[in-house]
């Protein structure tokens, strides 16, 4: 979750100095899935899919053969656009691993596919988007693996932080007031005397390290500039007098 949330920071910021599509669609749909790796309060966000123990390989889940992908969109043009558009060859991505399988990505532009397979532009949009929901929905058939269910602190702390700008900048209101939840709840219940606890709610709590106040002084800077709300100026000097303290070497 960490790293998505880098990445969902990353991808806003892209857009902003592009205005590239393709970077705000890849940012929003980041964070609609995380949104929905959420414990049941709606509060706090799971720390990683396929982070525990598993049998399940996660390659096989996410990715797909030239056979696999004709067995789900049968329509020959399909196959030729997915193909095109995705990059699905004999050999893909995994040679070392699994080299029949093949990691989903916009290879070329979809006006660029459609003139391959002899599309018009508007024809091949809506195919794509029959594609995707067609792959989607098997790939949702298949094993899932395993969600790693520990709610970390500083992973909670990021994700807040770029729901938090996320929302401001795209003036999407559901993601700036997640993010503000998340952020207070973190404030109320993962900071103790003795700071922050690196896991929250759990018998297994640890304690705070460096990251973790460091990733709660991010977000209530990120939330403070949003809001000009003094709570979260309080918590942000707060954290970073436990980082002087507690972590100072």
């Amino acid at each position: 979750l960490s790293a998505e949330a880098e990445l969902c920071r990353a991808s806003l910021h892209a857009w902003q100095l592009t205005a590239n599509p393709r970077f705000r669609a890849a940012l929003e749909q980041t964070l609609d899935f995380w949104l929905g790796q959420s414990d049941a309060e709606k509060t706090f966000f799971y720390n990683a899919i396929a982070g525990g123990s598993s049998d399940i390989d996660d390659g096989d889940v996410y990715t797909w053969t030239v056979r696999e992908l004709e067995a789900v969109l049968k329509d020959d043009l399909d196959c030729r656009l997915a193909r095109a558009y995705f990059d699905v060859l004999e050999s893909g991505e995994l040679s070392a691993t699994a080299p029949q399988r093949n990691v989903l990505y916009e290879a070329m532009t979809l006006e660029a596919a459609a003139q391959s397979c002899g599309l018009k532009p508007g024809d091949a949009q809506q195919r794509l988007l029959r594609i995707k929901q067609q792959l989607l929905a098997a790939r949702r058939r298949r094993p899932a693996p395993t969600l790693d269910r520990n709610l970390c602190f500083d992973s909670n702390a990021l994700f807040s932080a770029a729901l938090i700008e996320c929302g401001v900048a795209l003036n999407n209101d559901l993601y700036l007031q997640q993010g503000l939840k998340t952020l207070r709840a973190l404030i109320q219940h993962g900071v103790g005397d003795n700071g922050t606890s690196h896991l929250l709610r759990g018998a297994a709590s640890a304690p705070a390290l460096a990251q973790d106040e460091a990733a709660l002084l991010h977000a209530c800077g990120i939330a403070f500039e949003a809001t000009s709300e003094k709570e979260f100026l309080a918590a942000a000097e707060a954290a970073l007098r436990r980082l002087y303290q507690g972590h100072w070497d």
